[in-house]
């Protein structure tokens, strides 16, 4: 006991510390788990990473490492949201349908055909826009040219250059016949 302190006053002090330790046992103070959850995450990007020298071809690796991961969650008392179905189909959707933008190379084949076509000038493109639709039929190259607008803002005419060269069209028409796949096949909340 301290000598300024009268006996009522250290039971008090005595109980209040009991009170507290009874409070911090029951509430403890939140932790913060973001370090442990960003490393989880880098774990589990290699899990599925195709690079990864420890656990690419090593699916046993795998789900040792997803158990350890589901063992330090439970230790840290920490309570992952499940994935809903919505979620894993967009994800899956996602990964399916990775390739938004035509490659660069081909890209690349498209401008130099083009410009090709352009050097003919305004009657040469429209000359050779009619061979090609002669060539192929009206309709079908009338079908590759709505294939190839899917791959241009709502609103942007496709170049006529485009239309009067058949591989060039047909390189574009690829790509939004492969656009308009993703967009059709979109994961949808039914009612």
């Amino acid at each position: 006991m301290t000598p300024d302190l009268s006996p009522e006053a250290y039971k008090l002090i005595e109980e209040a510390g009991k009170a507290a330790a009874e409070l911090a046992a029951t509430n403890p103070a939140p932790v913060d788990h973001t370090n442990l959850l960003a490393s989880i995450a880098e774990i589990r990007a290699q899990h599925v990473d195709p690079t990864s020298p420890i656990y690419a071809g090593h699916p046993e690796r795998v789900a040792q490492s997803e158990r350890a991961i589901q063992v330090l969650l439970a230790r840290a008392n920490i309570v992952e949201e499940p994935e809903t179905v919505m979620q894993t189909a967009e994800r899956e959707h996602a990964a399916a349908f990775s390739m938004t933008e035509m490659h660069p190379n081909m890209k690349e084949i498209v401008a130099s055909r083009v410009a090709a076509v352009e050097a003919l000038g305004e009657f040469g493109i429209k000359a050779r826009r009619e061979e090609v639709r002669q060539e192929l039929g009206f309709r079908q190259h009338d079908e590759l040219i709505r294939l190839a607008r899917a791959t241009l803002p709502a609103g942007k005419p496709l170049p006529i250059a485009i239309e009067a060269d058949l591989h060039a069209l047909r390189l574009v028409a690829a790509q939004g016949k492969y656009l308009l796949a993703r967009d059709a096949t979109k994961p949808k909340v039914s009612p």
